[in-house]
């Protein structure tokens, strides 16, 4: 039959259904679905588009997604990778993780999803589901270490279909949230950096599988795409290539390491502990300039100590509680506890010595050591008492001497004035002995004559110090015998005294001086231990 006759079905539906219900029937081809088929209201036949088509014809011919889309099998598939760093979320220095966001790429051919453009004209690439094809099993293995504080859930992906092209190399782009152990250097806090390394490969398949390498397509711009951080700051991404053996496998793996490199920013740091810490340690030495009658000095001695174990406590608490590294940091705040400490011992003991009283004299040892070996060290000058030198045969006065010898009896004897010797009226410079009243056995107004603790013989000047020493001993027992033994015993208490005040205030100055040592010693160590290992290379 011609094309252009009628069909017998045709004149048999006209007859029986009228002019009106063929134009319905007709109307309804024209601008529906028949038979499963859509039309325009042209009546022509709407058809899927070509990548449609495709996208059928690859996925249903794909075969399993376990098995590596590759035709020689001897062949290994070739995987890129790419991180571009976004944001650091947390680095947790307690618990040694880093947890970072980030934007992930994995390249690779697959040989099941190539195609000829010149079949399917207009189709340059085709959004295939990732779930549908092969995908390499590239794992973040650093989490995977025994004992590591890591979620069980480390890696987060959102599924988003991958990208082919007519030559079968396969794009798949995600973000990803990662959790990654990271061991944390604490040597430099707070002037510390961080190298956080991220290892990607893949679990399953060996280097004769599948061969990992880094993608040098694109360099990370870190200020492009990285949000900034309050704590740390990311001066670099470092990317290296390995290939690691293990003993469950005959072959290596290929592995991609990226280190993030994350410096901490230590204003606060220092705003908030370092600098407060410092002005405790300064007013720690204040604990010796006050003095014992205060009664303020074990208060404000137990006060910055507890100030600085607070402080201590506040680093301790944010650091990982490990002995590999000690942060140089604890050689600053550890003798200023110490220091803290010490003064507060200190103060104890030189209270005590302050109040002691007069029940017991100074020993001899005790007045050795703090007179004669710290006074004249830590410059301190007791009060003064006149010295007597000896010059043809007349006694002249001098300097003051260094250890103070009592002047109780200094009224018996006619001193000279300084500008010479003294006048032989004035009875000193006789060879006898002249008494006054008549009364030996007493001394009251005895004269004595200095000539006679000399040695006539010799031209030289005596040792005036045995001379004065002869003297003051002779007038001592003068004085005893004259004023009574009642009067003597209370000059001796308020001088027991005062030996005992003047030993607290010399040891005290003492200590003043070990502390201040200590810790300018203790400074100077911490800041140069941060100049030699800052300026020392990484590895």
């Amino acid at each position: 039959m011609e094309r252009g006759c009628l069909s017998l079905s045709t004149v048999l539906m006209i007859f029986l259904l009228g002019p009106t219900q063929i134009v319905a029937v007709t109307d309804t081809v024209k601008g529906g679905t028949q038979n499963g088929e859509k039309f325009t209201k042209d009546g022509a036949l709407l058809s899927k588009p070509t990548a449609s088509h495709l996208l059928e014809s690859l996925v249903g011919n794909y075969g399993p997604t376990t098995i590596r889309p590759v035709y020689n099998a001897s062949q290994p598939t070739r995987v890129a990778i790419r991180i571009f760093v976004t944001q650091v979320i947390e680095l947790n220095e307690r618990e040694q993780f880093v947890q970072v966001s980030g934007l992930m790429r994995l390249k690779w051919r697959d040989e099941f999803l190539s195609w000829n453009e010149t079949e399917y004209p207009g189709v340059q690439r085709l959004y295939v589901s990732a779930k549908d094809i092969w995908k390499p099993d590239i794992t973040l293995y650093t989490n995977l270490s025994p004992g590591s504080s890591v979620d069980e859930f480390f890696e987060r992906t959102k599924s988003i279909p991958t990208i082919v092209t007519p030559d079968g190399y396969v794009e798949w782009n995600f973000p990803a949230i990662l959790k990654s152990s990271c061991q944390i250097d604490t040597l430099l806090f707070p002037f510390d950096i961080q190298r956080c390394a991220l290892v990607f490969a893949s679990w399953v398949f060996t280097i004769t599988d599948i061969e990992l390498y880094k993608d040098n397509e694109q360099k990370q711009n870190l200020s492009a795409y990285f949000v900034p951080n309050g704590v740390w700051e990311m001066s670099e991404v470092k990317v290296e290539e390995a290939n690691v053996d293990y003993p469950c496998c005959p072959d290596p793996f290929a592995q991609v390491v990226f280190y993030l490199v994350l410096c901490r920013r230590p204003l606060f740091y220092i705003i908030s502990i370092i600098l407060p810490a410092v002005l405790l340690a300064v007013i720690c030495l204040a604990v010796y300039i006050l003095p014992p009658d205060s009664g303020e000095k074990i208060s404000l001695g137990v006060t910055t100590l507890l100030a600085l174990i607070l402080f201590q406590e506040l680093i301790g608490g944010s650091l990982p509680p490990s002995s590999d590294k000690t942060p140089i940091i604890s050689f600053f705040f550890t003798p200023m506890v110490v220091i803290s400490c010490t003064s507060v011992l200190c103060s104890v003991v030189i209270l005590n010595l302050h109040h002691r009283g007069s029940h017991k004299p100074v020993p001899r040892w005790l007045r050795h050591f703090t007179f004669r070996c710290l006074a004249p060290i830590l410059c301190y000058h007791r009060g003064p008492a006149t010295l007597y030198v000896f010059n043809n045969n007349c006694p002249t006065r001098s300097s003051t001497i260094v250890e103070s010898w009592p002047r109780t009896s200094a009224h018996n004897i006619r001193e000279s004035s300084s500008d010479g010797p003294v006048s032989p009226q004035s009875g000193h410079c006789s060879g006898e002995h002249t008494r006054s009243n008549g009364d030996n056995s007493h001394g009251d107004g005895e004269t004595i004559h200095m000539n006679s603790f000399c040695d006539h013989t010799n031209g030289k000047q005596c040792c005036h110090d045995r001379c004065v020493r002869e003297l003051v001993s002779t007038l001592e027992k003068l004085h005893a015998v004259r004023e009574g033994s009642s009067k003597t015993g209370d000059e001796t208490n308020e001088r027991t005294v005062s030996e005992w005040q003047e030993v607290a205030i010399i040891l005290n100055r003492l200590m003043l001086l070990v502390s201040v040592v200590t810790m300018f010693s203790s400074i100077t160590l911490t800041i140069t231990l941060f100049l030699i290992n800052g300026l020392m290379p990484k590895e």
